[in-house]
């Protein structure tokens, strides 16, 4: 059993994966509420260390998530899926998803 950290969904997740099961890991959650409190838009991401994973990828996803606006901002301002994950794996050489193409 893992107690609770901050009473923050996405932090006390964290914390879990890291007490839990040892796993290094970056997750936000956010929900972006309309001026009559219904939701707007809602979202969130979790990226887990691989086990060989090179300390130079994880200094760069440090650096990218350190960077990033806030999840909520980014939800407000309509950001898509693709465009939040090409801002967490920037210089890193991964690309989100199969591309798709066509014969």
């Amino acid at each position: 059993m893992v107690p609770i950290a901050s009473g923050e969904i996405a932090e006390d997740l964290a914390q879990y994966l890291v007490d839990s099961e040892q796993q290094r890991c970056a997750l936000a959650a956010a929900v972006a509420l309309n001026t009559d409190g219904t939701v707007a838009a809602a979202g969130a991401f979790l990226i887990q260390a691989l086990p060989l994973i090179s300390d130079e990828t994880v200094e760069l996803l440090e650096r990218n998530i350190k960077e990033l606006p806030s999840l909520t901002d980014m939800l407000k301002e309509g950001k898509s899926c693709t465009d939040i994950t090409n801002m967490l794996l920037r210089d890193i050489g991964a690309s989100p998803g199969a591309e798709e193409t066509t014969p």
